[in-house]
């Protein structure tokens, strides 16, 4: 089996400021974006799509962000592929907000399937989604409490099974930012987790540098011109546990 892994696709994207032609073309640059990647899951004959995190740029959408998108998520449920997503901090899912999101009307549209978890008094409870010979698991956007997230993954997770997890977070830097995780913290889930669709920065990165099984694809477009770096998405051969990088070509830059 393959699947294609992507993240931070940022749909209905504009730059601030007025309505007009680049705001336009910057608009429909991040589905063009999206096109790529569809495109390419067809080519490939992939079963899968893993979407970690940031679907949309906003939780709120316009009615026209809304059909562009299920246009897309139609096209790739009509090839037979399934799409899995867990939940971005664009996306703003929150347990006291949950039921105004997007993402759950998408999921009981049948165009994609949510993978998330709980916490209740202390208590993280991951809810799992066999598919063949892999076991996936969501942990959402945690942000601050993204290393007490995974932590608490890792303590539950099967060694010998062959797990898949979606996270929305980065490695952490020396120059902190909120929702990424420390590399100790990933280090909990070597052996355990055979690949973790990460996201959140916006070009492609893996960890640890040598071997690694943690990955963020990058944002296919620049969602701010002063961004560095190769972004696209990341092909993987379950059988040969191999991956390729595609790169997104996003639009240049002058």
């Amino acid at each position: 089996m393959t699947f294609l892994h992507c993240a931070d696709l940022h749909l209905g994207r504009r730059p601030v400021g007025g309505q007009g032609e680049f705001s336009r073309k910057r608009y429909e640059d991040f589905f063009r974006g999206f096109d790529h990647i569809i495109d390419t899951a067809l080519s490939e004959q992939v079963k899968l799509i893993l979407i970690s995190g940031d679907l949309f740029d906003r939780r709120e959408l316009g009615p026209q962000i809304l059909e562009e998108s299920v246009k897309r998520l139609r096209r790739i449920r009509e090839a037979g592929i399934e799409v899995l997503v867990t939940e971005g901090n664009h996306d703003n899912i929150s347990q006291s907000r949950e039921m105004d999101s997007w993402l759950l009307y998408l999921e009981g549209e049948g165009l994609l399937r949510r993978l998330y978890c709980t916490a209740e008094s202390g208590t993280y409870t991951f809810p799992s989604l066999r598919i063949d010979e892999l076991t996936f698991y969501g942990a959402g956007y945690p942000g601050a409490f993204v290393d007490e997230t995974l932590t608490a993954l890792a303590a539950t997770l099967d060694e010998t099974a062959r797990n898949i997890i979606l996270v929305h977070t980065a490695v952490a830097r020396e120059d902190f930012l909120p929702g990424t995780v420390q590399p100790e913290t990933l280090d909990l889930l070597r052996g355990k987790a055979e690949y973790i669709a990460g996201g959140h920065f916006h070009s492609y990165a893996g960890y640890p540098q040598a071997d690694p099984f943690f990955f963020i694809p990058g944002c296919p477009e620049y969602w701010d011109l002063g961004e560095q770096g190769k972004r696209g998405c990341i092909l993987y051969d379950t059988e040969t546990r191999t991956r390729r990088f595609i790169d997104a070509s996003p639009r240049r830059r002058i």
